[in-house]
């Protein structure tokens, strides 16, 4: 017997993470378009809060995030069967079919067979979020009178800004940005709003992936563990994780527990989380009356270290040094003391890719702006020009292809040499005292968290329990059954309605053919609005027209059509009726799903210092066209960053599909940047689409034609 997938979404893309290190300066600003990640400190970690949920009392962990302090999320304690109310009766997404086959070698005996489909998810009831927030702002209420203000070494009033560093390939290096600096209180208090219960925003931890395991009571034997939905786990908790089981052996034995009990079948989630190690890196003291000074009395070393540290390609002679040496000089003479905090992921050997910064910024802060000298002269590294002259004699006249080659060496072998003066700011302009500058580095690494419970339906009223269990009277098959698909992923994507018509084919004749109708609220409903999961059709006159020899033959012919705003997809399958054994279908997934995501695009609105306003997308793909803008949303007043854009296309479709996307920012000129692709499937054959993966790609582009 083959199993199919039971998702119309099946192939919706699992959003790639590929996370950097993270490092904090304390005297950069942080951009509000950073990652939000739960931080894994332990005293940013709440355990065992009480939740009541149905009436029983359930332990929750909270987390906060990393950077947001406003920002928590739940760790879900166990799956849920995914549920929806009609009227005011809730029905979970769970179908039964039981039947009974005769052994082969043994026809006197029966076998138990069975057929199990349910969705379940990670979400928890909002009465339970409003109780979570409360005791988070109970816990930060009585933390905030017990803890101080902050380590005495940060005091000064130019500190506790941050600024996001990235890992690269050679190293770690900053993102763009000048040095700045601001006074602001510090940082390691909370908010005030922090400590009311309303303004604290709580999400369930987003996840990188998940693994869920079926087992079978008592025994503990795995019973199954695909998921099968959209993706191979769920991103976010109120995504549907959709299983089909079929029950063998002792599997349809599982009948009472599933049915009858108030426990069921034990479930485990295994889930994979992306977050933020606790805080590591180095703090540098730098005393600016010592450097004062040190860099008054020294005129060489000023000049060295601001030829150094300038972009003009000057060599001087009589005082040049190393960045590296520069530092030494620093610390031998006490000018700036470095304090080495290691951690995951940093340690004393990823240091000096950020000294530049701190060397700049005390050039700056000491150093009048430098100014190249009014007289300069030619110094040849390597050899002097009577060599080159002479070499040159020896080998007679050159060639036009020669003399270009010999001014491209000019170029390489050339810098120009001069002597020149740095002057010092006047002392009234220079700060006094000692400050301390924070390097804090948080490195991103994946944790793995379980959460294990009960799948069953036995707490459900009577009558509804027994309209989800379908149970097959022994003997010939009198109706083949065909089981409802569960939507994945239907609210997230904007999936409004589902038509369906499902009929018995024969050698393209249709036979029986049955409508019914998809929409969130309501499930799967038949032309006289009754629910329904699954669909029986009779079998005696086929017996009677086609003989039971051919009944094989028969399939299951399947038209869909899903409405996606004004979008609509038409989809037509056919699925063998007779899968395996016995007279029971499954739909495969019938279509892929499209994502364009601009989450990690700066936002203006979200930053205060970005520019992009929207992003405009138009997709064409045989006949079919799809438009659609990315903007910023405002929700409770907070500026947030845009949903993503679904677009639905035929499952494996080979069209290519044309793209055309426009960023417009806010500039004086209003200028817009326009991208096109003949087939974007070349760049994202997964049909996740990153706008800040096409954007890098196309300045790398860029850079190469220059």
């Amino acid at each position: 017997m083959t199993t199919h997938a039971l998702s119309f979404l099946l192939r919706h893309r699992l959003r790639r993470l590929s996370y950097p290190i993270l490092m904090a300066l304390t005297i950069l600003g942080l951009s509000n378009q950073s990652i939000a990640l739960p931080t894994l400190s332990a005293d940013k970690r709440i355990d065992s809060i009480p939740v009541k949920i149905g009436g029983m009392e359930e332990a929750f962990t909270v987390i906060q995030d990393a950077r947001d302090p406003r920002q928590w999320y739940y760790v879900p304690d166990r799956p849920r069967l995914f549920e929806r109310t009609v009227g005011s009766q809730t029905e979970p997404d769970f179908t039964l079919i039981r039947y009974q086959l005769r052994e082969p070698n043994n026809p006197d005996k029966l076998l138990e067979r069975g057929l199990l489909q349910f969705a379940v998810s990670l979400a928890i009831p909002p009465k339970a979020l409003k109780q979570l927030a409360k005791a988070i702002a109970q816990h930060e209420r009585s933390l905030s009178k017990t803890q101080s203000k902050g380590p005495d070494d940060i005091s000064t009033e130019d500190e506790i800004r941050s600024k996001v560093f990235e890992q690269v390939s050679d190293g770690i290096s900053p993102r763009s940005g000048d040095l700045e600096t601001t006074n602001q209180p510090n940082k390691l208090q909370q908010p005030m709003d922090v400590l009311d219960e309303k303004a604290i925003r709580l999400s369930a931890l987003p996840l990188n992936s998940a693994e869920v395991a079926l087992y079978i009571p008592e025994q503990g034997t795995l019973l199954a563990s695909a998921p099968l939905g959209a993706g191979i786990a769920p991103m976010f908790a109120t995504q549907k994780m959709v299983f089909s089981v079929h029950l063998k052996r002792q599997g349809a034995d599982l009948y009472d527990t599933l049915v009858n009990t108030n426990t069921g079948l034990p479930i485990v989630v295994t889930m994979k989380f992306s977050a933020l190690t606790p805080p590591a890196g180095f703090k540098i003291t730098v005393d600016w009356d010592r450097l004062y000074s040190y860099y008054s009395e020294h005129e060489q070393f000023r000049r060295a270290s601001a030829l150094s540290l300038s972009d003009w390609n000057i060599w001087d002679v009589s005082s040049h040094l190393e960045k590296e040496e520069l530092l030494d000089v620093l610390i031998s003479n006490k000018l700036v003391n470095i304090e080495v905090i290691e951690g995951t992921g940093f340690d004393l050997t990823k240091i000096q890719p950020y000294i530049d910064s701190i060397l700049q910024r005390i050039n700056k802060e000491l150093l009048a702006e430098f100014q190249p000298p009014e007289k300069i002269q030619l110094a040849n590294l390597d050899k002097s020009k009577s060599d080159k002259k002479e070499q040159s004699d020896d080998k007679g006249e050159k060639s036009d292809e020669e003399s270009k080659k010999s001014e491209l060496d000019k170029d390489k072998d050339y810098l120009i040499s001069a002597h020149y003066a740095v002057a010092m700011k006047n002392r009234a302009q220079v700060k006094r005292g000692k400050e301390t500058i924070h390097f804090n580095v948080m490195t991103h690494v994946e944790s793995t968290t379980i959460a294990g419970g009960f799948i069953g339906i036995g707490h459900y009223p009577k009558k509804l329990r027994e309209r989800l269990v379908t149970t097959v009277k022994p003997g010939p098959w009198e109706s083949a059954f065909f089981v409802l698909p569960v939507v994945a992923d239907a609210k997230a994507l904007g999936i409004s309605q589902i038509d369906f018509q499902v009929a018995l084919l024969h050698k393209k004749k249709r036979f029986d053919a049955q409508l019914l109708n998809w929409i969130p609220d309501k499930g799967w409903r038949d032309r006289n609005n009754l629910s329904r999961n699954v669909i029986a059709f009779p079998l005696a006159h086929l017996y009677h027209r086609l003989g039971r020899e051919n009944i094989e033959q028969v399939k299951f012919k399947t038209q869909t059509q899903i409405t996606l705003g004004r979008d609509v997809l038409k989809v037509t399958q056919v699925i063998p009726m007779i899968t395996g054994e016995v007279p029971i279908a499954t739909p495969l997934s019938a279509v892929d799903v499209l994502e364009v995501d601009g989450d990690t695009l700066n936002w203006r609105r979200v930053d205060k210092e970005a520019t992009l306003t929207r992003v405009s997308v138009a997709l064409k793909s045989g006949q079919r066209r799809f438009k659609g803008t990315l903007r910023p949303r405002r929700i409770d007043g907070e500026w947030l960053m845009p949903k993503p854009l679904y677009w639905l296309l035929p499952k494996n479709s080979e069209e290519p599909i044309t793209a055309k996307i426009r960023y417009r920012y806010k500039r004086s000129n209003n200028k817009a940047v326009v991208q096109k692709y003949e087939d974007i499937r070349e760049i994202f054959p997964d049909l996740f689409i990153d706008l800040d993966e096409l954007l890098e790609e196309d300045e790398d582009e860029q850079d190469e034609d220059l």
